[in-house]
């Protein structure tokens, strides 16, 4: 009698640690399968498209300092955002930095941040239909002329706090994480009187984060 208990709680045993086994090989299954690949990452990718009509070329759009440059640079950067929140890939956008404007109607360069490896044909393809839905505004898209490619050995680690790019000293976009924060864009925290700054602020938990106040700029 006393034998047959013993090889009982054996078994049992043996059980009990089989079935601990196959718990933790599915929780560590279940968090690999839902861990996006390159999670950690920030990849880029470069694009270009056509602006046919809302703005023309000039000389100063060769600038990337000059007010007009930054101000339709700001623009598009802001369709770019606005396109992308028509689709799934918002989750993993991160923004958009205008490298160049050349002759040609107006042909915009420009480079895209997202969280993870994405391919090109569904960024040009979302970013496509996000520009065709929003149609009518005050830049108008050569849709056709989109192209995006990927920038070989740009993939870089993503901040957690602030992300900024800039075309000029002051210029930048800032990924706040809570529902208020600070943020400088001068390398002497010294602002200009006369300096033109533009300013992009996304938050987390909405991208249409609202500045508040802007205070303390020396």
């Amino acid at each position: 009698m006393a034998r047959r208990l013993s090889s009982l709680v054996i078994l049992l045993s043996v059980i009990s640690s089989l079935l601990l086994i196959c718990c933790i090989t599915l929780i560590v299954v279940s968090w690999v399968s839902l861990k996006p690949e390159g999670a950690d990452d920030a990849v880029q990718l470069s694009g270009q498209m056509v602006i046919t009509a809302g703005a023309e070329f000039s000389d100063e759009l060769r600038n990337s300092s000059s007010e007009k440059f930054k101000s339709l640079a700001f623009d598009l950067q802001q369709l770019v955002l606005e396109a992308f929140s028509f689709g799934d890939l918002l989750r993993f956008y991160r923004f958009c930095q205008v490298q160049h404007f050349s002759p040609g109607s107006v042909v915009v360069t420009f480079d895209l941040w997202f969280s993870q490896r994405i391919a090109t044909k569904k960024v040009e393809q979302q970013l496509g239909a996000g520009l065709h839905m929003i149609g009518g505004g005050a830049l108008v898209i050569d849709i056709h002329s989109m192209q995006i490619t990927e920038k070989p050995e740009q993939t870089t680690s993503l901040a957690t706090t602030i992300t900024s790019t800039a075309a000029t000293a002051c210029d930048g976009q800032f990924v706040l994480e809570g529902p208020s924060g600070s943020f400088t864009s001068s390398p002497s925290e010294v602002y200009n009187s006369s300096i033109f700054c533009r300013w992009i602020i996304r938050s987390h938990t909405d991208t249409n984060a609202v500045l508040r106040e802007i205070s303390s700029l020396g």
